[in-house]
């Protein structure tokens, strides 16, 4: 039995997802318990770097076929990958010659502290897609640095800001002040404020 490690979930009694039904916290019986940590203290844990932000977008993808080995499930994953390859080659095909580039940044709030992502995977994805990644200054100057994005594609974990988040909350994470400088921000008079799978922003 191989076991994929859910860093994510605190509670396994929560997860409702039919794909990990049955997923106990407990992982002594596995044979195998691939992990997301480099901090590997499990005699049968294996780490798996498929989320590392120094590999490029296609770099992640190309993990399949590392974790098909253990399946025996070269084959298939050799063929999801080309697929995943020709589309994802398809659309960075398509956005090369984009006339204007937006710039974007990856923003996250990190137990209060804000980073902006400027890692391999960020600049490769942003560059294929037909924008432009907004760079950090060294050390951080957050509203400064935010300021020249026309878009914010925002990872922070909600939850961790109020019990019910909002784009309000968001605001006030981020020190943005209606009527102050910090406020005066493209993205929030442009509405251009997302999360990976959909806008925060009050239009």
């Amino acid at each position: 039995m191989v076991v994929f490690e859910l860093d994510f979930y605190l509670r396994y009694d929560t997860v409702t997802s039919p794909c990990y039904s049955g997923v106990q916290q407990e992982d002594g019986q596995a044979d195998a318990v691939f992990l997301s940590s480099q901090a590997n203290t499990r005699p049968n844990g294996i780490v798996f770097s498929a989320s590392d932000r120094q590999l490029s977008p296609l770099a992640q993808a190309a993990w399949l076929h590392y974790v098909a080995l253990f399946f025996d499930r070269e084959g298939l994953a050799a063929s999801i990958y080309d697929q995943i390859k020709t589309l994802y080659d398809c659309h960075q095909s398509n956005m090369e010659h984009v006339p204007d580039r937006p710039s974007i940044a990856w923003t996250v709030n990190n137990q209060k502290e804000w980073i902006i992502y400027h890692d391999l995977y960020y600049q490769q994805l942003t560059s294929d897609a037909g924008a432009e990644l907004s760079t950090p200054s060294i050390p951080i100057q957050f509203h400064n640095d935010i300021h020249t994005a026309d878009i914010v594609i925002d990872q922070t974990d909600l939850t961790a800001l109020a019990d019910d988040p909002s784009y309000d909350e968001w605001l006030l994470a981020g020190d943005f002040v209606p009527g102050t400088v910090s406020y005066d921000q493209p993205f929030i008079y442009q509405h251009t404020v997302y999360r990976q799978d959909e806008p925060v922003d009050d239009r």
